[in-house]
């Protein structure tokens, strides 16, 4: 009589993913979002406060006055 041969043990299974291979999955497809969001941002020009608003006017970001104009060369 043949018995039948059994699989090895845990050779049917499917490994499981580790927990840190979830988070730096994770962390790296974060970073390439927001790498990809800062490209569109640089590439088409696209002011930071278009997409998240009007910042605060601060007085560096006010227009400078005029120069005084230049004495013309007699």
């Amino acid at each position: 009589m043949v018995r039948a041969r059994r699989a090895r043990h845990g050779a049917a299974k499917i490994p499981a993913m580790p927990w840190a291979w979830i988070v730096l999955l994770g962390a790296v497809l974060f970073a390439e979002i927001g790498g990809l969001y800062a490209i569109i941002l640089v590439q088409f020009d696209v002011g930071f406060e278009a997409v998240a608003g009007p910042r605060m006017a601060k007085p560096a970001d006010r227009a400078a006055p005029a120069p005084a104009p230049l004495p013309r060369n007699p």
